[in-house]
């Protein structure tokens, strides 16, 4: 067969392997998977030339850029579906574990040919962008230590472990560079508790059955399994329901009960500080990660029109003679609302910080140009709440 001249981004559908399923993320603009492999030489003394290198825990970055037009992808990261989504919303502080996968079709035939898999993803860093003329966008950071590239397609089998078995759809093919049957494994126990599981220590793996051993599994548990087959595969069904995209005339912001006017952009940032667990004889493989308290920031930028906005910052009347932003609140709430542009009296999604403080503040103009002032803000907490509607704020 020919080899094709290159991979069209409508070849490319980007996956998410989480604990509740297998997820195709719709409205991806961006997908990026950077990966480096750390080296360092080794010198000696009396030798002009290097001995050697030592490679130390590879570094795989994967960002996902999508319009933000509903919840789902959040709701997966977060451990649920979009159907068992919270009413009230998740916190940020929910973030589960999640493998990113990257199916590649033939553009003739439509059958899955290749894929990218990023194995043992911890969400790392989530962005929320609005622009008075832009469309939102949502954008995920997964960090891991693994990037692998397949000539299969990958395939996804969850379910409650009966008998100390579960039973593949299809038949694995052998990886020899994984030296077993599967690409990953993920338990949740009745209690909540979870954490992935190795091939040869916690199950092995025959033909299509799967058998379960070890403390670390125990009948009752929901598992899922990732593999690669020579089973056909076709791209997974995307969101139709959802609106194209939500441009930022429909996205009010209001701060405590406040609608903010003339704003023309705002953001939400998220970082989460994450440590990766090694350990000695562990072949760098990482036993897990740990995530740090969240650190949520962002910015509002508005036309500047008059002291308005700074009095509500304060909590003073607008009549108030002179502002100043050393004395505004330090327990603000701030919601941004996604409007459904095809029935804006629908919200699609709301983000929520129940308390934050403002950090920074700037004053622009520049000759023939309208005058900004620019507000940098931070939860004072370190919460944030996504929810699909109003929610409950």
């Amino acid at each position: 067969m020919a080899r094709r001249a290159r991979i069209h981004s409508r070849d490319l559908q980007p996956q998410i392997a989480a604990p509740k399923g297998l997820f195709a993320a719709a409205r991806v603009q961006r997908f990026e998977w950077p990966a480096t492999y750390p080296t360092t030489s080794v010198d000696e003394l009396g030798n002009v030339l290097h001995v050697g290198t030592t490679t130390e825990t590879p570094q795989v970055t994967v960002t996902l850029e999508a319009f933000d037009v509903s919840h789902n992808i959040f709701a997966y990261m977060t451990g649920y579906t979009p159907g068992t989504f919270p009413v009230s919303g998740a916190s940020i502080t929910e973030i589960k574990n999640v493998d990113m996968i990257g199916q590649i079709r033939n553009t003739t035939t439509k059958a899955v040919v290749n894929a990218l898999y990023v194995k043992r993803g911890i969400v790392s860093a989530i962005d929320a962008t609005f622009g008075v003329r832009a469309n939102s966008t949502e954008t995920y950071t997964i960090s891991a230590a693994s990037k692998k590239e397949l000539k299969q397609p990958v395939f996804y089998t969850t379910g409650t472990v009966a008998t100390s078995g579960l039973t593949l759809a299809y038949t694995p093919t052998y990886l020899t560079r994984t030296s077993g049957y599967t690409l990953d494994a993920y338990r949740i126990a009745s209690d909540g508790s979870a954490n992935f599981l190795d091939e040869g220590t916690d199950y092995t793996v025959a033909g299509t059955a799967v058998t379960f051993m070890g403390p670390n599994v125990a009948n009752g548990d929901t598992v899922w399994v990732t593999y690669a087959s020579t089973q056909a595969a076709t791209f997974a069904g995307l969101d139709t329901a959802a609106p194209a995209a939500i441009q930022g005339k429909y996205v009010p912001v209001t701060i405590s009960v406040n609608n903010i006017p003339r704003v023309q952009s705002a953001s939400i940032k998220v970082a989460f500080p994450s440590e990766e667990i090694l350990e000695m004889g562990g072949l760098g493989k990482p036993v897990g990660y740990e995530l740090g308290i969240p650190e949520v920031t962002g910015e509002i930028q508005v036309l500047k029109t008059d002291n308005d906005l700074m009095a509500i910052l304060e909590g003073v009347p607008n009549s108030t003679v002179e502002n100043d932003m050393e004395y505004a609140k330090t327990s603000l709430p701030l919601k941004i609302e996604l409007k459904d542009p095809r029935n804006p009296a629908r919200i699609v999604k709301t983000y929520y910080i129940p308390s934050l403080t403002f950090t920074a503040q700037s004053d622009t103009s520049s000759v023939n140009q309208s005058m900004n002032e620019t507000y940098s803000f931070q939860s004072t907490t370190g919460e944030l709440f996504i929810a699909s509607g109003s929610g409950v704020y």
